[in-house]
């Protein structure tokens, strides 16, 4: 197994407390005579580089607990495939699926054929988003209310006393990640509350030995105490428009250059995902704008360090794909060994800059 960084531990940037729960008791009958092979079906959705993190850690869960990993997602770049995913999910049930790890283009689109794969025994789990199902057994992922806030505190320290006018090029309208990514930067930036006093188990931190040597496949359980999150009031910073970059690079960019050309104060771009991030990093770049126009960006990518280098990207928050797969998986296998799970697990992200892009944890963090 891959080594899980101990310091992954100290990035993780909000918990939240939430009661253990067993998982549904009543798995099917052929599940008892088999060995411990299980089959579990790993879906996504997109076949966008981030989710290349999020499939090996699925993988390599897999091989560590000896059960069979199938992979799927909507065969394009960006996050519009919901009928396809749906198509996937009801595949998985007819093939006799143990459980299903997903994450969800839609919070609500795909509840009435998750019910239906609970109601045949298999149990749900969702990982980087998460779905209004009261079915699922738990969700590993992004706290992503939270990081809006981390993404709209450093724009203001890039903005400085003097602040001005920010756009936002957000992926998909609805998609839980946008709104919650949209709101954490917005509702910061205006002075409300992002998040309550917080307290959770989080299981990214291997056991090791007298020695210190890690013990491959078992964690330490950390509780780790949080204080409550207030919001932060800019009233020098005016959010001017929340433009739909649709989850393409080509959209993003073209808002980004409308935005530009519509708002000549503009003073950054907040990107909430990977291709707005590379999209509006593109426009900018194209425009020779990196010294006038700021951007904070969701997601690493190839380029992505370069950019931060050249200043023409300023701050990317970074996530953890390969936790999202490798502990969606390690649950699922919870969940089918009827062991009790936390509800919500999270798995945390990384403010990174060009101060702390050499740091060996960021380096580990960005090569996994």
């Amino acid at each position: 197994m891959r080594r899980h960084n101990r310091s992954l531990l100290a990035l993780t940037l909000a918990l939240s407390m939430l009661p253990l729960s067993g998982c549904a008791q009543s798995m099917r009958e052929q599940r008892e005579a088999k060995a411990s092979k299980y089959d579990i079906y790993v879906i996504t959705k997109s076949t966008e580089a981030y989710w290349d993190a999020v499939k090996t850690g699925a993988e390599e869960a897999g091989a560590d607990m000896n059960v069979t990993i199938h992979y799927d997602c909507p065969q394009w770049e960006n996050e519009q495939g919901i009928e396809t995913q749906k198509s996937i999910i009801n595949n998985a049930i007819t093939n006799g699926a143990d459980a299903i790890v997903l994450a969800s283009i839609d919070s609500d689109a795909l509840n009435d054929t998750l019910r239906l794969a609970t109601q045949n025994g298999i149990p749900v789990l969702t990982i980087d988003s998460d779905v209004s199902y009261t079915g699922r057994e738990a969700f590993v992922g992004t706290q992503n209310e939270t990081a809006g806030a981390i993404a709209a505190r450093y724009a203001a320290e890039l903005l400085g006393d003097e602040g001005g006018q920010v756009a936002i090029v957000a992926h998909m309208q609805g998609v839980p990640t946008q709104v919650t990514r949209t709101d954490g930067f917005v509702n910061t930036l205006d002075g409300e509350s992002t998040s309550a006093p917080a307290e959770e188990i989080v299981e990214t931190e291997p056991a090791t030995d007298e020695a210190g040597n890690v013990i491959d496949g078992e964690f330490v359980e950390v509780v780790k105490e949080v204080p409550a999150q207030t919001g932060d009031a800019y009233p020098n910073i005016n959010v001017v428009e929340v433009a739909w970059g649709e989850g393409d690079v080509e959209k993003s960019k073209e808002e980004a250059k409308r935005l530009i050309e519509q708002y000549p104060d503009l003073k950054l771009i907040y990107a909430t995902n990977q291709s707005g991030n590379v999209g509006v990093c593109e426009a900018v770049e194209e425009l020779g704008l990196a010294d006038t126009i700021q951007v904070v960006g969701f997601d690493a990518y190839d380029g992505a360090m370069a950019r931060l280098g050249s200043g023409v990207l300023d701050g990317v928050i970074v996530q953890n794909p390969y936790n999202m797969g490798y502990l969606g998986v390690r649950y699922a296998v919870k969940c089918l060994n009827q062991e009790q799970i936390t509800h919500i697990v999270d798995t945390g992200v990384t403010l990174v800059t060009k101060s702390n892009m050499n740091d060996e944890d960021v380096q580990w963090l960005l090569s996994n």
